[in-house]
C-alpha cells in the first residue's frame, strides 16, 4: 500500500466527459473529462467541483464524531483535492497535447 497520505494521478479514458465514477467504499474516485473542457474557465470550475466532491466522499468518516470528525474529513479532503487541484493545473499548462479524453484518479491510502 502507499506509504503517502495520497496520491492523485491522471489516466486515459474513455466514457463519457465529465461523468463520474465512484463507489461509497471504494478508497478511489475518477472524475472524466474532455480535454477541450479545459478551454472553458466554466468548464474548468465544474471539474475542480466534482473533484471536491470526490475527495469529500472518499474522506467521510464513520469511526469519529463530533470536531474530530469534522476535522479529519476537512483535512483528508483538502489533502486530496490540493493535490489533484495541482495535477489539473498541470493539464490546464498542457491541454492542447493531450489525447481526446483525460481522466483524474483520486487515491486515498488506508
Amino acid at each position: 500500500m502507499m506509504k503517502t497520505l495520497i496520491a492523485a494521478s491522471l489516466s486515459l479514458a474513455c466514457l463519457a466527459p465529465a461523468a463520474l465514477a465512484s463507489d461509497a467504499n471504494d478508497l478511489v474516485e475518477t472524475v472524466r473529462f474532455d480535454p477541450a473542457d479545459l478551454h472553458n474557465p466554466n468548464a474548468v470550475a465544474e471539474i475542480r467541483a466534482q473533484l471536491r466532491e470526490a475527495a469529500d466522499r472518499m474522506c467521510e468518516q464513520t469511526a469519529l464524531r463530533g470536531l474530530d470528525r469534522a476535522r479529519a474529513e476537512r483535512n483528508c479532503s483538502n489533502a486530496i483535492f490540493e493535490a489533484a487541484d495541482l495535477r489539473l493545473e498541470q493539464r490546464l499548462a498542457d491541454a492542447r497535447t493531450q489525447s481526446p479524453r483525460m481522466a483524474m484518479t483520486l487515491v486515498r491510502a488506508q
